[in-house]
């Protein structure tokens, strides 16, 4: 997969019907990622498929793949089709994120479960501005010195891959 998530919004009453293309740098690209069998994943109750197809060099040594038809906006994601698009494993854990608008931390709880879980924050344009890998059943995420807005926490659980993604407010 391409280890970014594009949150993308649209405005109150704004009807959607659009094309996505999306672009990323070869860095980007983990865990075997294939981009000749690449799509535009969406997540809306649980990440789609959508038909696969080779991604094509953009500009500035990118690369890029577009996805047609699209009436609803929330996270997408560009994958494989080996790519496991899970949030199954996770959402059986009951990972509590609190307070949610927050001021200055967020407090990320895994309960009884415990596993190892890669924790990332991204800004409105996609860029990951905090991460970190731990085991610990609770962790604190200063957002404090953050710019009030939008972002996206993105959970991977290490051992099963499994994602979930979460909007953040930071007021």
């Amino acid at each position: 997969m391409v280890n970014k998530t594009w949150e993308i919004d649209a405005g109150v009453g704004v009807t959607v019907n659009m094309n996505l293309k999306l672009g990323w740098v070869a860095a980007d690209e983990v865990n075997g990622f294939n981009r000749t069998l690449s799509y535009i994943s969406h997540y809306m109750t649980n990440w789609d498929m959508y038909l696969s197809s080779a991604a094509v060099s953009g500009a500035n040594n990118t690369y890029e793949t577009t996805r047609t038809g699209i009436t609803s906006l929330s996270p997408f994601a560009v994958v494989d089709t080996s790519a496991l698009l899970s949030t199954e494993n996770i959402v059986r854990t009951g990972i509590s994120i609190y307070p949610n608008p927050t001021v200055d931390f967020i407090t990320l709880e895994t309960g009884d479960v415990h596993g190892t879980y890669l924790y990332e924050v991204y800004d409105a344009t996609g860029k990951m501005i905090y991460s970190i890998s731990n085991s610990n059943s609770v962790n604190r995420i200063n957002m404090a010195e953050f710019v009030n807005g939008y972002y996206i926490l993105r959970i991977t659980d290490k051992e099963t891959n499994a994602v979930i993604t979460k909007r953040v407010v930071k007021e």
